[in-house]
């Protein structure tokens, strides 16, 4: 479960920077949406669980629009 986790986490965060930086998408906005809507599931479901920018991912995940948006991306560290 923690490697999925973990790979769901390094591509929001990956594809957010495509996308928001530098204005490129390699990936629908479907998929984009099932990554996040994953993410934000397995993060709830498993809060014991260390991963690698959790805060920073939580902290990016937002509930406005279509699903998901980055509110300001990478949020201060």
């Amino acid at each position: 479960m923690k490697s999925l986790l973990q790979q769901r986490v390094r591509q929001f965060l990956v594809h957010s920077f495509l996308y928001y930086h530098l204005g490129d998408s390699v990936i629908s906005d479907t998929q984009y949406d099932r990554i996040c809507q994953e993410l934000r599931a397995l993060l709830q479901q498993h809060p014991q669980l260390e991963v690698p920018y959790r805060d920073l991912t939580e902290q990016a995940l937002g509930t406005e629009a279509s699903g998901y948006t980055i509110r300001k991306f990478p949020p201060p560290l």
